[in-house]
């Protein structure tokens, strides 16, 4: 099991557009791939899940990932997520 832990900026939601990105991503892996802030897990491959995860307040979001692949789903994971920050921030 691999936790990687990446900050948030200030404002940042899962909208559509990064819920979306972040399920087709994970769907290509095949180890569990989950995410946590204090308000609640969402699993990664449903951008449902992702969009109800609320990181209002939150400081980080942790990955979290277990089985074959994991080093290279959680790494990928961050990736796309540090990528992904400012449209969260922006609500794009």
């Amino acid at each position: 099991m691999l936790t990687i832990a990446v900050p948030l900026k200030e404002g940042a939601r899962f909208h559509a557009r990064p819920a979306g990105a972040i399920a087709k991503l994970a769907q290509g892996f095949d180890c569990m791939i989950m995410l946590q802030t204090p308000h609640g897990f969402a699993d990664a491959r449903d951008y449902l899940s992702v969009m109800r995860l609320a990181p209002q307040g939150a400081d980080r979001v942790d990955i979290i990932t277990d089985g074959p692949g994991e080093e290279e789903a959680g790494r990928a994971m961050e990736a796309l997520l540090l990528d992904l920050m400012d449209d969260m921030a922006r609500g794009i």
